[in-house]
């Protein structure tokens, strides 16, 4: 499978987070009740988080979201 560079430093982190932690993307969508093809675009750069979005991404990482948008402005 290919992966796509990612220019997007949230959605750069996020995915950093997530190899780290061993979350997947499905994992992650369902626990931040976001849906997959969704989340996927998102960290993909096709798309761009919400604060709510971010609030339960970190939540299920354990990292608080405004370590994930350090730098992103």
């Amino acid at each position: 499978m290919e992966r796509a560079t990612n220019p997007n430093p949230v959605a750069q982190r996020i995915t950093q987070v997530m190899a780290v932690r061993g979350v997947d993307i499905s994992t992650l969508a369902n626990a931040a009740d976001i849906g997959e093809v969704a989340l996927r675009e998102r960290l993909q750069g096709e798309s761009d988080f919400t604060w709510p979005e971010l609030a339960h991404v970190g939540g299920v990482l354990r990292i608080n979201p405004a370590h994930l948008m350090a730098g992103a402005a």
